[in-house]
């Protein structure tokens, strides 16, 4: 499969990555994506921007170099009673709302409490996607953390850059994440990471895992933009993107 969109993408603003919106698009555009998400990490993280840069998001052009561009967020999980880093109403005019934990932000505890805060953030209607959760040091209930995607309309991501050594570990967790996905018929994302934009659209190691675990194309929501664009449509998202579909 091709994959032409890449959902997780950082830009200087995140205050760890390295590279310009732009030049994001311009390296998307050059590799042949079509579609790709830029979701800085929002402002519990150090270094991560305030909330204007989001509620501003809209000065964003819908295309770069011929690239779609959604705006997005990576939001930091604060607690474990669904706590997010975010706010109203900006939080409601993203397009795409990845939802993560990070070390930096929350201690780890134990997998029951990890597992409960997971269901707890999906319970927001603003989530789309659940980021990196094969993560070693944030243990899950992988079948309950799956039934809960399932039961809230969330998207598991396949985290590219969890396997080139920034959540060591995470591999097996997320081949067992995705063969549950298959048997309980939950969406999957692939995406990057990037922190750089030569990283934009690095793809493989999420690639081979999905063909490991026997994951059927439909289930794999980022296979094009317009899968994800549907999906976007179906909560309401990004209504403005209809024309292009």
């Amino acid at each position: 499969m091709n994959h032409t969109v890449d959902l997780h993408i950082h830009s200087l603003s995140s205050g760890h990555a390295y590279s310009t919106i732009e030049e994001n698009a311009r390296r998307a555009a050059e590799i042949g994506l079509k579609m790709i998400a830029i979701t800085d990490h929002s402002f519990a993280m150090p270094g991560g921007p305030q909330w204007i840069h989001f509620a501003a998001l809209t000065m964003l052009p819908r295309n770069l170099y011929g690239v779609e561009i959604l705006r997005g967020i990576e939001a930091n999980i604060l607690d474990y009673q669904g706590g997010l880093d975010v706010e109203k109403p900006w939080i409601d005019k993203l397009d795409v709302v990845i939802a993560s934990y990070h070390d930096l932000v929350i201690n780890a505890t134990n997998r029951l409490q990890h597992t409960e805060g997971m269901l707890a953030v999906m319970e927001h209607p603003f989530v789309d996607i659940i980021g990196h959760p094969g993560n070693p040091a944030f243990e899950l209930d992988i079948p309950a953390f799956v039934k809960g995607a399932r039961d809230h309309n969330k998207l598991i991501e396949i985290n590219n850059s969890s396997f080139k050594g920034t959540r060591k570990g995470s591999y097996d967790n997320c081949l067992e994440i995705a063969r549950e996905a298959v048997k309980q018929g939950v969406g999957l994302v692939l995406s990057s990471d990037a922190h750089v934009s030569v990283k934009v659209g690095q793809l493989n190691q999420s690639q081979g895992l999905i063909e490991a675990a026997g994951v059927p194309e439909e289930l794999i929501i980022s296979r094009s933009p317009q899968a994800f664009k549907q999906y976007l449509f179906s909560k309401g998202k990004a209504l403005d993107l209809k024309k292009s579909s």
